[in-house]
């Protein structure tokens, strides 16, 4: 659904004993970029030498290259069929790197699948996989994953509001392959992160069944001894969604500066309670409720204030704070009311009322483009309305 295609082209010709076959084609969807596809092949006997070029034409977002292979088509005295196919050393480009496909060997007959060592490689980075397979649960397929960029997953993902990172580094076995195809993974990730916000590192072991349809995934990221998060859940294939449980225990909400950075800064609170994200890559969301304490800095008051035991509640497009407690750098208190509102992590909206009792409310010690500069301490009310870009500051005090 969305998705169209069109400029499908194909050219058939021969010449001597060889059938050429050009075909492209430009897959579009609703808002998004074209991919186009072409396959250029070249048939003569049992061979077949073949060229797939793609191209998303992203920017921070490209993923563009080709594969060159060749196949051999062989039949042995009992009629059987095999498939040789070499693949050749190829480029592609994903964002602004450079991985190559090396030359490696993958052969099929009835029932039996070998491949020898398909790798993709980015200097230190690699996906490697290989073995033999066949109609035995005891066969399986090895894939080593060393130290690849999260970041590269999200983009191909097209994860614009909830882009995650970290160096990812483990072996996977894929078994079954001819019956009830299933695979599974034990994966570490260093310094793994989510929207920007830190996690520590993070150590998973992920699965899969054709059966169940989704990737199931259970793991720990740990961010030192006051601080994990254990995350629970699966992302399905069809159609692509997430459905994720987060146990916050003293988790950062760092990575609230993201989407919120427009009025908020230097965001060093933690949380401990539940959270739920849920939805697709393109219209994520949020759910659960939290108690944070630490940090968070207000940019254009120039002020950080602490939380203490303050509650947090996420519905789907809002986050509300009920009445919480804040504290200057003085220790006098404020009361915290209002809601942020967003559209699947975009679009941030925010009306927070802070009611205040002698509390630092200004501080900059410099005019650095201001009207005024100075401390100022004050009791009233102040209402910050905004959205991203855009900050409203109403303020009745004395």
């Amino acid at each position: 659904a969305g998705q169209h295609y069109t400029d499908g082209r194909i050219d058939l010709h021969t010449q001597s004993d060889t059938l050429y076959a050009d075909a492209s084609v430009r897959r579009g969807s609703e808002g998004g970029k074209p991919l186009d596809l072409s396959v250029h092949a070249a048939a003569s006997d049992n061979d077949l030498h073949t060229l797939v070029a793609f191209d998303n034409h992203g920017n921070a977002r490209a993923l563009h290259g080709s594969v060159s292979a060749n196949t051999v088509f062989l039949k042995d005295d009992d009629g059987q069929w095999t498939v040789h196919v070499t693949v050749h050393e190829s480029d592609i480009h994903v964002g602004n790197t450079s991985w190559t496909v090396l030359p490696s060997d993958i052969i099929y007959s009835k029932e039996q699948l070998v491949i020898d060592h398909f790798s993709l490689n980015n200097a230190d980075q690699y996906i490697t996989v290989g073995g033999k397979i066949r109609h035995d649960h005891a066969d399986s397929l090895q894939v080593d994953i060393h130290q690849v960029d999260l970041t590269y997953m999200s983009s191909l993902l097209n994860a614009r509001n909830v882009e995650f990172g970290g160096l990812a580094t483990g072996r996977g076995y894929v078994t079954s392959l001819f019956d009830q195809p299933t695979a599974a993974c034990d994966l570490y990730v260093d310094r793994f992160t989510f929207a920007g916000g830190t996690f520590g590192d993070l150590s998973a072991r992920v699965g899969w069944k054709k059966n169940d349809g989704r990737i199931a995934i259970d793991a720990i990221a740990d961010n030192g001894p006051d601080s994990k998060t254990y995350i629970s859940g699966g992302i399905l294939l069809s159609p692509t969604a997430f459905d994720l449980n987060l146990d916050t225990r003293g988790t950062k909400i760092d990575f609230l500066e993201r989407y919120c950075g427009s009025f908020l800064c230097d965001i060093g609170a933690h949380v401990h309670g539940h959270l739920h994200l849920l939805g697709t890559f393109k219209e994520p969301n949020i759910e659960g409720q939290v108690v944070a304490n630490g940090d968070v800095g207000v940019k254009s008051l120039r002020t950080v204030y602490t939380m203490v035991n303050d509650t947090m509640l996420f519905t789907p497009d809002h986050i509300y704070f009920p009445g919480e407690t804040l504290l200057d750098r003085d220790g006098q208190t404020a009361r915290l009311a209002g809601k942020v509102d967003h559209q699947h992590f975009g679009n941030w909206t925010y009306d927070l009322g802070i009611h205040a009792d002698r509390m630092l409310v200004y501080d900059h010690r410099d005019y650095g483009g201001n009207t005024f500069c100075g401390t100022v301490y004050a009791t009233g009310d102040c209402q910050i309305r905004g959205r991203s870009g855009e900050v409203v500051i109403d303020v009745n005090a004395t």
